[in-house]
């Protein structure tokens, strides 16, 4: 939106309106969001935690559309509360157990996990495109200025509308295949994009070959990390430290925001298009740090994953367990369809056995 805003204020660059405008604009959706909060419910873990379970199994059947009264949910709230109470019992705790030497829950992984996502998410360079996408087509890729403009924000409108896959498909197929997904084609995407840039001096076509490319690599990105990446980073915490790994996943995240808005009118001044090499570099280099490292976490409750990660006898098994129980849930699953079959087989023949009899009854 901000986007087609400056685009369509671009006709009238020397009025105030031109500036003042898009500062007012963003105050109108702060004061929905800011008025919104107050009917948000309360976090059903935070509430089960301090002990209000009733309270706890209420948000929970609201969230999950069942009935108060059910005995699922009162266990689950109960669990959480029982969870939290084994981990305030330690004599560490905080920031402390993050960086202690006795890594009784594998805190230190799981804060680096909580890290490598996020820095994943920004080195890969998609926020550099974003910032400097107008910069991108006018200078690096002779685009007009208007062109460029309307080029700009279809890019990031196009960023918001792939968001929506993601949305429908994150726990249907798992966080890790979408980060991989996302890495191998953000990589992919930029050797395309530094090839074309390098011969737009020798060929006419190169240019809308990268623009392509620009709208390819902005395709993978918010599958994978626009938005996934800050819901790992709290899923893997501890349950007492979850607060603490999601100010880890958020402080990487802006930070490294930060670092790619600095670095990259100099490395566009210094290196040109071989700037698009390194983001490949790094995108490829994510694929296997999730493949290896990061455990999947899609179908687990939070107090699943710190029971599992916590069974693991060394951090560099937990990804390895993780693959292993998934596994096991398939073969469990499957043994029960055929389980359930062979019940509805036997009962059918029942039936039938019974039928017979009747049949046979009647004709005596």
């Amino acid at each position: 939106m901000a986007s087609w805003v400056n685009y369509g204020l671009g006709v009238i660059p020397h009025s105030q309106v031109a500036w003042r405008l898009p500062l007012a604009i963003p105050v109108v959706f702060i004061l929905i969001l800011l008025g919104s909060v107050f009917f948000f419910p309360e976090s059903p873990v935070w509430l089960a935690q301090r002990g209000r379970i009733n309270k706890a199994t209420h948000v929970y059947a609201i969230l999950d559309d069942v009935a108060e009264d059910s005995d699922e949910l009162r266990i689950k709230a109960t669990s959480v509360f029982d969870s939290f109470e084994i981990h305030r019992q330690r004599t560490i705790k905080g920031w402390a157990r993050i960086f202690s030497r006795r890594q009784e829950e594998k805190e230190f992984y799981r804060a680096c996990l909580a890290f490598a996502v996020n820095f994943n998410a920004q080195m890969t360079g998609a926020n550099g495109v974003t910032y400097y996408a107008n910069t991108i087509f006018t200078e690096s890729l002779h685009f007009a200025t208007r062109e460029a403009a309307v080029l700009s924000a279809s890019l990031l409108s196009w960023k918001i509308l792939v968001c929506l896959i993601p949305l429908i498909i994150v726990d249907r197929y798992g966080r890790k295949p979408l980060f991989i997904i996302s890495g191998s084609g953000m990589s992919a995407s930029m050797i395309g994009l530094a090839a074309t840039v390098s011969r737009l001096d020798h060929s006419a076509g190169s240019g809308k070959a990268a623009v392509f490319f620009l709208f390819l690599y902005m395709t993978f990105f918010p599958v994978g990390y626009l938005g996934a990446n800050f819901l790992y980073a709290t899923e893997i915490g501890v349950s007492e430290l979850r607060v603490h790994f999601s100010a880890i996943g958020t402080a990487t995240h802006w930070l490294f925001n930060f670092v790619i808005a600095e670095i990259i009118p100099t490395c566009f001044a210094s290196i040109g298009y071989q700037t698009y090499i390194i983001f490949a570099v790094i995108s490829a280099v994510t694929v296997p740090l999730v493949l290896f490292l990061f455990p999947e976490t899609k179908g687990r409750s939070l107090e699943q994953i710190d029971k599992k990660i916590l069974s693991a006898d060394h951090w560099y098994k937990v990804t390895r367990d993780f693959q292993r129980m998934e596994a096991e849930d398939v073969e469990s699953s499957g043994a029960g369809v055929v389980d359930g079959k062979v019940q509805q087989l036997t009962a059918n023949e029942k039936e039938a056995d019974d039928t017979e009899e009747i049949e046979d009854m009647s004709v005596n």
